[in-house]
This record gives C-alpha cells, sequence and structure tokens, in this order.
C-alpha cells in the first residue's frame, strides 16, 4: 500500500519511507520488498521467529526520533509495535488508522476511538498530513 501511494505521489521515497524487514523471512519476501530504494534488512535470531521480529521492530522503532507513530492493517504484531513505539517513544502521538485493518481498528477502539477521522477518512496522504500537521 505504502509503495503504491509513494509511486503514485512520485514522492522521493529516499528521502521519506524506510523498509525493515527481518531476514528470518528472506525467502518469503515478495518482489516489490526489493523495489524499495531504503531497504533495511535485519539479521535473523538464529530460528527464532519471534526474537527476529522483535530484533526488527526494535530497530525500526528505535531507528530515529519520530514525530507520530501511524499503525497500519491488520497484520500480526501491529498491536506489538504500537506498545513498543508508546514504550520507546511516549511523548510522541500514536495513531492507528482503524479503516486499514482489524488491527489498527484494535488499537482505535482502545485507545483512540474519539477521532472518528481515524476510523472514517480514506484519503490517507490528506489524513496523515493532517494528523502531523503538514500543510497541503
Amino acid at each position: 500500500m505504502i509503495r503504491l501511494l509513494t509511486l503514485e505521489k512520485r514522492v522521493q521515497l529516499k528521502s521519506h519511507v524506510f523498509l525493515f524487514q527481518s531476514r528470518f523471512f528472506e525467502k518469503e519476501f515478495p518482489p516489490e520488498v526489493r523495489e524499495f530504494e531504503n531497504l533495511i534488512l535485519v539479521e535473523a535470531v538464529g530460528r527464532d521467529r519471534d526474537a527476529s521480529l522483535m530484533k526488527m521492530r526494535e530497530a525500526m522503532i528505535g531507528s530515529h526520533d519520530f514525530a507520530a507513530g501511524i499503525f497500519i492493517g491488520g497484520m500480526e504484531g501491529v498491536e506489538k509495535e504500537y506498545e513498543l513505539f508508546r514504550r520507546m517513544h511516549p511523548k510522541k502521538p500514536a495513531f492507528p488508522i482503524a479503516s486499514t485493518g482489524a488491527a489498527a481498528r484494535i488499537l482505535f477502539d482502545n485507545f483512540e476511538h474519539n477521532r472518528q477521522e481515524l476510523l472514517n477518512d480514506l484519503r490517507y496522504l490528506h489524513l496523515f498530513r493532517r494528523l502531523l500537521g503538514v500543510k497541503e
């Protein structure tokens, strides 16, 4: 989804988007993973799937002093990433975009249910800009 949005907007990916992946799953990467200019591969922790995922999440969430966290989708682990972001960046806002999947919806219901735009606004680039205070 992010790759398509950035291609449509002709955004310079190198300065805006970083994709973190664990080498644990390298044989399963979809082809578009290799198209990202800033692909960061985090070494696996032996054959331990959970430890490899945690190492990748810690590298990803600890890689930058983020202005905010935006959580999308319904994949396994979004809730863990949200909790890790809140722990590593406690003073930064975290926005679960409920319309993008079940896990983000659970986060929305538990933490941000008063922010209806996270549930209803499907114009994602516009929504992200508004949440982050970026003028269009």
